[in-house]
């Protein structure tokens, strides 16, 4: 499968691509596995951005965790990559009601 092996790739040489932190280069990687032509650098772009209405609880954070955590180490074993940052609440919760 060809994802996996552009992951399996990308792990064995020790880089971790972000396309939200490094899009031009992530963007690169993939073109060079896929073996096409370069796109020339584009400035980062969003979509269908927007505030939330308030910040997450830690009673959601805590419901949200339970439901993903099965399917986040499954990714990481798929990959090889240590997710363990995805499982750690962020520093900002709103207090719960």
């Amino acid at each position: 499968m060809l994802i996996p092996g552009f992951m399996k790739e990308l792990n064995e040489d020790h880089v971790r691509y972000d396309l939200r932190r490094e899009p031009n280069a992530t963007i690169d990687r993939v073109f060079d596995f896929l073996g096409v032509e370069r796109l020339p650098p584009m400035p980062p772009q969003q979509a269908h951005v927007r505030p939330y209405a308030a910040r997450m609880t830690q009673r959601e954070w805590d419901y949200l965790s339970s439901v993903f955590e099965f399917e986040i180490h499954a990714l990481e074993r798929m990959l090889g990559w240590d997710c363990a940052e995805w499982l750690r609440p962020p520093p900002d919760l709103a207090k719960d009601a």
